[in-house]
């Protein structure tokens, strides 16, 4: 029996921390997000600068994938978020489908690349101090492309556009979840 998965993705300030919230509680997964992770490396690490944040933005992806790989092992469905690159996420896909069977629903995240970039400025200071998302606004444009984050792994795709998500946009994808990979509410 193959376990569902659904896996929320896209650029930086494209939205998908607060979707994929919203929608773990509506469909009762329990969710992993490489921030929640990285935001308790650094509440233990302390003030740090941007290389550190960096390595713990590291550390926080590899704790992702084991807890994951632990999830997978158990059958049990989960929502994990994140700015997966396809460089990286798919390969890692693809070793655990060797090893267990899960359907992978991806949710992937985007709008144009001044809408992420304005959002993303504005946003400075209301996140974790240790994101260091000031220090990283000069290169931030080069981050911002949504196909950086389009995994080609997943058995489907739901390409939601969040310059304009509203409520029944979300109720709509929230349906297609529940129908296309069976979690129950």
């Amino acid at each position: 029996m193959s376990t569902p998965i659904v896996i929320v993705t896209g650029p930086p300030a494209s939205g998908k921390s607060t979707l994929a919230s919203r929608l773990a509680d509506d469909l009762a997964l329990p969710s992993i997000t490489k921030d929640g992770i990285k935001e308790a490396l650094l509440d233990a690490a302390g003030e740090v600068g941007v290389e550190e944040s960096k390595r713990l933005g590291r550390a926080a992806w590899a704790v992702l994938w084991h807890v994951l790989e632990a999830e997978l092992a158990a059958r049990r469905s989960v929502l994990v978020e994140g700015n997966l690159s396809a460089v990286d996420a798919d390969p890692r896909l693809r070793r655990l489908a060797d090893r267990f069977a899960f359907t992978a629903l991806q949710v992937h995240c985007f709008a144009p690349v001044d809408v992420l970039y304005e959002r993303y400025e504005a946003r400075i200071g209301e996140r974790h101090p240790g994101h260091t998302d000031a220090a990283r606004l000069p290169g931030l444009r080069d981050t911002l492309e949504a196909d950086l984050y389009l995994l080609m792994f997943p058995q489907r795709t739901i390409g939601v556009d969040t310059t304009s998500f509203g409520e029944r946009e979300y109720v709509t994808l929230r349906e297609q979840l529940r129908s296309s990979v069976g979690v129950a509410t």
